[in-house]
C-alpha cells in the first residue's frame, strides 16, 4: 500500500461496504482499505446484489475523509479503475454514468458509495466490485456483465491490477481539493461512456431518450432529447439494451 494507505483484509466477509462504514464510524483513518476474497452478501446500486466466485474478483471499500461531494469521490475511484484497466489489460474502459465500469458496452466493475453523516471531514465509504477473472456465464451473471480475463482472453493478475488501481487513486487523493475537482471532472468527462450516441434514461420511473452531450460541473448527466433542448439529469439510470 502506498505511504499513509492502510489496508484491512478478510478472507471472506459479508460486505466490505458494511465493514468500512463500521470502521469509519470507530474512527479509522482516511484511505483505509478493506478487502476481502469473498463476499457473501455484496451489493451494488438500488440494493442490487453482487456476487463472484472467491478469489477471482477485486472487492474492497476505501474509506475517503474529504470535505467533497460525494459524487466527486465516486467518480475518483471511477477514473481511477478505468485508468487502472488501460493501464494492465490494454483495453479501453469508460464510466458508464453515474459510476459503473464499462467494457466494449459490457459491465465490468460497479461502484456503490455511502456517505455517513456530516462535519468538516465526514467519512464517506466507496466500494468497488471489479470481475477480473471469471466467466460470467458460468457464474450466472446477466450477458450485459464481462471481465477482464474474458475480455482480454487471458488471466490477469489481481495484484498487479489492485496496485496500479491504488497508485492511481493515491496520486488523485493526494492533490488538493480544488486541484482535485478540476482533474477527475476533466477524466470523467472524457471517459464518459456513450458520448454522442443515443441512450434511454431511466430518471424516477419515467423514461428519457437523447444523446449523451456531457456532464454539469455537479455530475449531472446532460443529454439532447429529440425536441432539441438540453436536458440535466441528476438522479437516474442508464437503461441497457
Amino acid at each position: 500500500m502506498p505511504r499513509g494507505w492502510s489496508l484491512r483484509y478478510f478472507p471472506v466477509t459479508s460486505s466490505t461496504n458494511d465493514d468500512a462504514k463500521q470502521a469509519a464510524r470507530d474512527g479509522c483513518p482516511d484511505r483505509t482499505v478493506v478487502f476481502a476474497d469473498d463476499q457473501l452478501a455484496g451489493r451494488g446500486r438500488l440494493g442490487r446484489s453482487w456476487t463472484a466466485p472467491p478469489r477471482s474478483s477485486l472487492l474492497f471499500s476505501v474509506v475517503l475523509r474529504r470535505s467533497l461531494p460525494s459524487v466527486l469521490l465516486t467518480a475518483t475511484c471511477s477514473v481511477a479503475v478505468a485508468e487502472a484497466i488501460a493501464a494492465t489489460t490494454g483495453l479501453h474502459a469508460r464510466i458508464k454514468w453515474p459510476n459503473d465500469v464499462m467494457v466494449r458496452d459490457r459491465k465490468v466493475c460497479g461502484i456503490l458509495t455511502e456517505a455517513l453523516g456530516t462535519g468538516a471531514r465526514p467519512p464517506t465509504v466507496v466500494g468497488i466490485g471489479l470481475n477480473v477473472n471469471l466467466d460470467p456465464a458460468a457464474t450466472g451473471l446477466p450477458t450485459s456483465a464481462t471481465s477482464l480475463s474474458t475480455e482480454s482472453g487471458s488471466h490477469v493478475s489481481r495484484q498487479s491490477v489492485f496496485s496500479t488501481l491504488i497508485g492511481r487513486l493515491d496520486a488523485y487523493v493526494r492533490l488538493a481539493d480544488d486541484e482535485l475537482a478540476a482533474r477527475i471532472f476533466d477524466r470523467w468527462a472524457a471517459l464518459l461512456w456513450r458520448r454522442a450516441q443515443r441512450i434511454r434514461v431511466d430518471e424516477a420511473g419515467t423514461v428519457v431518450e437523447g444523446v449523451v452531450v456531457g456532464l454539469t460541473p455537479s455530475g449531472a448527466l446532460q443529454i439532447r432529447p429529440a425536441d432539441g433542448r438540453l436536458r440535466e439529469i441528476a438522479v437516474g439510470e442508464i437503461v441497457l439494451g
